[in-house]
């Protein structure tokens, strides 16, 4: 069964020496340049909002 995910295309504007370093990391991977990028913004994305729920859960203190 073919799952298919709902794609936008959009335009970066990237340092030289980012987009250099992440063709390097891709071809290590055997990945694709969109598909590396998204990976890494995913995961970023993930762990940015595990972090903020887990700061939320703490209690706050006045002192």
């Amino acid at each position: 069964m073919k799952v298919t995910t709902k794609k936008k295309q959009t335009c970066l504007r990237l340092n030289a020496d980012l987009l250099q370093k992440l063709h390097v990391a891709a071809r290590k991977d055997n990945r694709s340049l969109n598909n590396y990028v998204e990976n890494v913004l995913m995961n970023a994305v993930e762990v940015t909002q595990a972090r903020r729920n887990t700061e939320a859960d703490y209690p706050k203190y006045k002192i």
